[in-house]
């Protein structure tokens, strides 16, 4: 559990007298302007309300309110991504046991008038999103049997089929951004999805709805009535709320700070790529993920504690530190979620409250870790006092612009996630999570650790437009070898800390070093400088009027011919056919030898001879290995 849950029961433990009492002493400690006292919550009164139905049925009313800033931003989201599943979370449960399909429909349907935003859709009108909410219980329900397929396939195919159906497109407008989906595998087991849009709903939000459609099952099988009283407020409340804090310049000094923040150019975060950054983003996506070992996060979570830290604290720090060292960057802008769920009103909504904070560090002096974890734990505490101003208000206050399909402010993302678990328990029914990949990305790369039954697990989600798997697979292998050392000794500085893992220190101190090699028709070993960082022991025994190679043949038994002889032989042999090729360059081995004798003169006529160091600078290309080769001859 983050320290911040457990400050939340805490809290959620006091009685209403004791809430009082802290914050009026919270207050006496502070200066007290009226920008930040913060409004009392209270019901929204809509727009407007309209009735719909037919004669003899039931009148279906719809009640319209402004849509919060953070939904505004959502809904311009989703027109951008072209409606891809980017923003569509799906969750799921592997549900084996006697599972009821009728007790599940009820329970959606009490659920669904528990939570307003489960039936609210979004309509434009004259550049104004607004959230139209409608009453009743209806929701989107979609099943499959899969017990005609066989066995070892069955599995597959269901998988298929939900990604496919939670990667399906939602029309906000038309129907509200939450569907249920449930998979036949056998007459005991099912796997059950949810998936919500963004737009009304985040990661909290998932945790309570999953508890409450428990709840609501548990007690149908029982035939009780719903568990749950009626939540005292509705997401609807809340973007009221907040709008009147807003206007009424509740969030100014909030502002204020964010504005000093984020002054300044803000250069993207351009991170080692497979590819080119495209013209406009894709939003492809994928995910890989590594189970940080028990031991190491109970050391971490000691250190930062020996250093007046938290664990989310010192793993930011050293994802910063990663990016750091991957991009020489002394000015990393990271983006933060926050939950924003600090009033107790809202703990138990389905609804988009989630915040975005942007970490900003300065990493310049190559400061030590521990350094460094003070300037994220200084920055993190400011960004955390200042947590209620909308990031998207934000953004449209500094008209940050957008350009050549880079995020405005932050490319890359870290989340410590510290809702409350996602789990279902149902009666007899064993559940364990299910994955659902939606194969997006929001932006080039974003860590998020969580805690699970098998301990603390990091997801980065990154741009298949940009990485390749095992690229994003070796960054987090480098992190946790970064984590590792931390442990061991913060006083590091972030330039000294180890990178590799184990297997690749082998691969570049062994594998790549092995360049011993034999050539047929001799006894001679060839020691390859082109791969090999050393240089090789020269050799005595070489043919009178032939320059022997300082660094390249090995004394032994034979004729003692040399890597130069060779190449000489095979000049004469292929003149013309192609000796070295780069792109579009290539070289047959007369035009190659000729360019090996011409440098080769030049290095001699400067002094260059026998057991003479010479230091190459050069890229890749077509004079490579003519300039290495002359510089054997000589």
């Amino acid at each position: 559990m983050s320290d911040f849950s457990e400050l939340k029961e805490r809290l959620a433990r006091l009685n209403p007298e004791q809430r009082a009492l802290l914050t009026r002493r919270l207050a006496a400690g502070r200066d007290t302007s009226p920008s930040d006292v913060y409004l009392e919550m209270v019901p929204a009164v809509p727009l407007r309300t309209e009735v719909f139905g037919q004669p003899g049925e039931s009148p279906r009313q719809i009640a319209v309110y402004p849509a919060s800033h953070g939904q505004q931003t959502m809904w311009l989201l989703h027109e951008y991504s072209e409606r891809l599943p980017v923003y569509v979370i799906p969750s799921s449960f592997h549900l084996v046991g006697p599972f009821d399909v009728e007790l599940l429909m009820g329970a959606v349907a009490d659920v669904v008038r528990r939570h307003d935003t489960l039936r609210t859709t979004f309509v434009m009108e004259d550049g104004q999103l607004f959230q139209h909410v409608a009453s009743g219980e209806e929701f989107a329900f979609e099943a499959k049997n899969f017990q005609a397929v066989p066995e070892g396939e069955r599995e597959a195919a269901a998988k298929r089929f939900l990604e496919e159906v939670a990667g399906r497109s939602f029309d906000l407008a038309a129907a509200p951004g939450f569907r249920v989906v449930l998979a036949n595998l056998g007459p005991e087991e099912h796997v059950l999805c949810l998936v919500l849009h963004h737009i009304i709903s985040d990661g909290w939000s998932r945790s309570n709805l999953w508890r409450d459609l428990a709840a609501c099952y548990t007690a149908r099988a029982a035939g009780a009535g719903m568990p749950s009283p009626q939540l005292p407020f509705q997401f609807v409340d809340y973007a009221a709320w907040q709008l009147r804090q807003l206007a009424g310049g509740t969030f100014e000094k909030q502002a204020k700070y964010w504005k000093a923040q984020l002054t300044g150019g803000l250069e993207p975060l351009e991170l080692p790529s497979d590819r080119l950054r495209p013209t406009k983003e894709s939003f492809r996506g994928a995910r890989t993920s590594l189970v940080l070992d028990i031991k190491l996060t109970e050391r971490l979570t000691a250190r930062a504690r020996e250093e007046g830290a938290t664990l989310f604290m010192i793993l930011l720090a050293a994802y910063k530190a990663l990016l750091h060292r991957y991009t020489g960057s002394v000015d990393l802008l990271i983006g933060v979620p926050v939950a924003n769920r600090q009033r107790v009103e809202v703990e138990a909504l389905v609804g988009f409250l989630v915040n975005t904070l942007v970490m900003r560090t300065d990493l310049s002096g190559d400061p030590t870790f521990r350094e460094l974890l003070g300037r994220v734990k200084e920055t993190a505490i400011q960004a955390y006092a200042h947590r209620d101003m909308p990031f998207d208000r934000l953004v449209e206050m500094l008209q940050i612009p957008r350009h050549g399909g880079v995020a405005s402010v932050f490319q890359a993302g870290f989340a410590l996630q510290d809702f409350p678990e996602v789990s279902l328990e149902l009666p007899d029914i064993r559940s364990t999570p299910w994955p659902v990949d939606t194969h997006t990305a929001k932006s080039d790369l974003h860590l998020a650790v969580e805690q699970t039954g098998e301990g603390w697990v990091a997801t980065a989600e990154y741009s298949t437009d940009l990485f390749d798997a095992d690229r994003v697979e070796r960054m987090l292998g480098h992190w946790r070898v970064m984590l590792e050392n931390i442990a061991n000794d913060p006083g590091q500085t972030l330039a000294n800390i180890p990178l590799l893992t184990e297997h690749e220190r082998h691969r570049l101190l062994v594998d790549w070093n092995r360049t011993g090699r034999d050539y047929p028709g001799t006894h001679h070993t060839i020691l390859s400088t082109l791969n090999a960082p050393h240089v090789a022991r020269e050799i005595d025994d070489a043919p009178t009027g032939q320059p022997p190679s300082p660094s390249l043949v090995a004394a032994g038994e034979g004729d003692g011919a040399t890597l130069v002889h060779w190449f000489e032989e095979q000049v004469a042999k292929t003149p013309s056919a192609p000796a070295v090729q780069f792109g579009e360059s290539c070289l047959t081995y007369r035009e190659l030898d000729e360019r090996i004798r011409r440098l080769a003169s030049l290095l001699a006529a400067e002094g260059v001879g026998r057991g003479e160091y010479v230091a190459v600078l050069l890229e890749r290309a077509i004079d490579l290995l003519p300039t290495l080769f002359a510089i054997i001859r000589c």
